[in-house]
């Protein structure tokens, strides 16, 4: 019996890109990737999800290569519909024909899209990935350089103004699936930007490769702002960056993906965060806590009977954050009753919430876990989630 099978070896949840956009140019898009499993052949698939227009695709290609993105072996051409030169129409995404690509754990690849004409506006802001932003069609080069942006000093300035890490955004790249043999699975994080930014999920990935390796990928599925019952307000000028609500993105997100054994749910904190302030959404409605803690629950409930474990986590308290109030941190308070409540639910449920608070004052978090913005966990704060997962439970 074969046992070779489809398995996501890197991805990301589509979100419009805003003010990080990219602009109609021709321009290749070289994302340099790393695999914690094996594989004997690649697909690669594109997004416009949150595009606004067509986009021409000159060419895509696949190699391997080293950690600074020079090919190391051939350089695979990549077809879809079996076209290597296509348009991606707005709000499409397309998965390719596989190609031959022999993987190794802990390899380094690259796919590399040159875009004729059209401006992006679908992808994440996703340090798991290095994007190297080069001048013309350099789909074929052995190595181009990295080129600057003008808009990487809006979003260092960004970076600033709001205490919060943006890394550079990836345009298009959807997901890599990798043909494994080796019984390969993949975690899923089903977030925001409190997973999104890499603080608490990069160490935990580190940790994961070291106690099973080859046999997950770690995929990032986060996205800033990001609410389980409401979209964003669409008078806030950024608010797309917060992508579709999660109960409705799951379909693109991680539905379409085979193989997916774990999903650790972490969301919630930007419905009990965010109702009164600008990015909220309608006229700022503030949500009924049964009504979150119901979404997690039907969200574990769709997995798990698609065959996924649901890894729960709970709330951490934002309380120092200047747009914190008792209000909210009221609703947080009470979603993360009923999930304890609701527990037996989730196939495993971690609280976070307690290790992370100020043990004087739990409407703060411990000052020392938290970046600038008091909300967001630095390396520090990171470190603490990453160790309240028992590894033990993904053997």
């Amino acid at each position: 019996m074969d046992e070779r099978k489809w398995v996501l070896t890197w991805g990301q949840a589509q979100a419009g890109l805003s003010y990080f956009s990219y602009p109609s140019e021709p321009k290749t898009y070289s994302i340099i990737l790393n695999t914690a499993i094996t594989g004997e052949a690649v697909r690669v698939t594109l997004s416009n999800t949150h595009g606004k227009e067509d986009v021409l695709i000159g060419a895509v290609t696949v190699c391997t290569c080293t950690e600074k993105g020079e090919a190391t072996g051939e350089i695979l051409p990549l077809t879809y519909g079996k076209k290597s030169s296509f348009t991606l129409r707005k709000g499409e995404r397309i998965v390719s024909e596989e190609a031959p690509l022999e993987l190794t754990v802990g390899a380094f690849y690259r796919v590399s899209i040159f875009v004729k004409k059209g401006k992006l506006l679908s992808g994440n802001l996703l340090d798991s990935a290095t994007l190297l932003y080069q001048t013309g069609n350099q789909t074929g080069a052995v190595y181009a350089p990295d080129e600057l942006r003008r808009r990487d000093d809006l979003r260092h300035k960004a970076e600033k103004s709001l205490g919060m890490y943006f890394p550079r955004p990836i345009p298009l790249l959807d997901a890599v699936e990798v043909r494994n043999a080796d019984g390969a699975e993949a975690i899923v994080v089903y977030g925001d930007s409190l997973s999104q930014q890499g603080f608490w999920t990069n160490p935990f990935e580190k940790k994961l490769r070291a106690a099973y390796p080859g046999r997950y990928s770690f995929i990032n599925k986060a996205v800033m702002g990001n609410r389980l019952l409401y979209d964003y307000n669409k008078w806030f000028p950024a608010g797309d960056l917060y992508g579709t609500r999660a109960l409705t993105r799951i379909s693109d997100d991680v539905y379409p993906y085979e193989n997916v054994r774990y999903m650790i749910l972490a969301l919630g904190v930007n419905d009990c965060f965010e109702f009164k302030s600008i990015n909220s959404p309608g006229a700022g409605e503030k949500p009924d806590p049964k009504d979150v803690c119901n979404a997690l629950l039907t969200i574990a409930k769709n997995m798990q009977a698609r065959g996924t474990k649901v890894v729960a986590l709970n709330i951490i308290p934002f309380g120092a954050n200047r747009d914190a109030s008792h209000e909210k941190d009221d609703v947080r308070r009470e979603v993360n009753r009923l999930l304890d409540e609701n527990k037996a639910s989730f196939d495993v449920f971690v609280d976070i919430a307690t290790p992370f608070s100020d043990p004087h004052d739990d409407y703060y978090a411990e000052p020392s876990y938290v970046g600038p913005d008091k909300l967001h966990p630095n390396a520090k704060g990171g470190a603490v989630i990453a160790d309240q997962i028992d590894l033990s439970i993904f053997k």
